[in-house]
């Protein structure tokens, strides 16, 4: 597959280069944020073939990642899109349950992301019900696979709370780029 593309400034992360905008997996999972209607709309819209087609549409226009939750769909289109030759990066997010499942895990570390992230919602939950330390043994096992680790969240007090705590806590890297 040859593709002309546009090319976006890039920025490092950790030993990677990733354009400044990236790809989100909520327009193929039907994830609007908005109504149940909208959210049938979109999972209508993008087949695994409109899947397929978003990410060769994003690689046109330069964006060279994609983060996205693991599903079917997901690995289906982005092995499609690999193997017909196309180049996209990909970050992972994940639910604790998903990386304490060897099989589930697995799945996520045969497309090769580069990074393996909490769902933001997830991290939000747990912080709510006051166990955000329970991440600390799943952020330890993606990083011990060999990919960067990331905490999404939506709440500002998360990644307050992570930046004081990294350290005495956690001993690695609890956020990407964090050292």
């Amino acid at each position: 597959m040859l593709i002309e593309q546009l090319k976006l400034p890039e920025v490092p992360f950790g030993p990677y280069s990733i354009s400044r905008l990236i790809a989100g997996g909520n327009p193929p999972h039907g994830g609007s944020h908005q109504t149940h209607l909208m959210n049938t709309h979109m999972r209508e819209y993008f087949t695994l073939d409109g899947t397929v087609e978003f990410l060769r549409r994003c690689r046109e226009q330069g964006i060279n990642t994609w983060q996205s939750s693991y599903s079917q769909k997901t690995e289906d289109a982005l092995t499609r899109f690999r193997e017909e030759g196309g180049e996209m990066q990909f970050i992972c997010l994940c639910s604790p349950d998903g990386v304490a499942d060897e099989q589930a895990f697995a799945k996520v570390l045969k497309l090769k992301p580069m990074g393996v992230a909490f769902h933001g919602e997830v991290t939000d939950r747990i912080w709510r019900a006051g166990k955000i330390d329970t991440a600390v043994d799943t952020l330890a096992r993606i990083r011990d696979a060999g990919v960067l680790v990331g905490l999404s969240t939506h709440n500002p007090e998360v990644i307050e709370y992570s930046l004081l705590h990294r350290r005495e806590r956690l001993g690695h890297r609890f956020l990407y780029g964090m050292r």
